[in-house]
């Protein structure tokens, strides 16, 4: 599992300009195993702001991720996923029609 959510990581992370987004990855392999060594090579290798949370700073993340969402709230609106605003990364869903199913609004021209 290690190997795919580093693959994915570093995808999502190639397709959005260096330093405009943050992830937080959530790993609950213990400090100082190799899987969880493999992963902080790679959160040091992306040019994001990437947290690595873990059983240790749960609720700390946690915490800090419902501030963000507050504060998010009140910028783009209600907060529904409705408000949620366009960004590259989900321009291929639209294309599926998973947007339509995760409730975001339908891209220019589709339905």
């Amino acid at each position: 599992m290690t190997a795919i959510f580093s693959v994915a990581l570093v995808a999502l992370a190639a397709q959005i300009p260096a330093g405009s987004a943050r992830f937080v990855l959530f790993d609950g392999n213990p400090p100082g195993t190799p899987q969880r060594e493999f992963l902080e090579r790679m959160v040091r290798a992306i040019p994001h702001k990437v947290t690595l949370a873990g059983n240790n700073n749960l609720a700390e993340v946690m915490n800090e991720l419902a501030e963000d969402l507050k504060k998010a709230n009140g910028r783009f609106g209600s907060g529904s996923a409705r408000d949620v605003p366009d960004v590259p990364a989900c321009k291929s869903l639209a294309s599926c029609g998973t947007r339509r199913i995760l409730g975001f609004p339908a891209a220019k021209g589709r339905r």
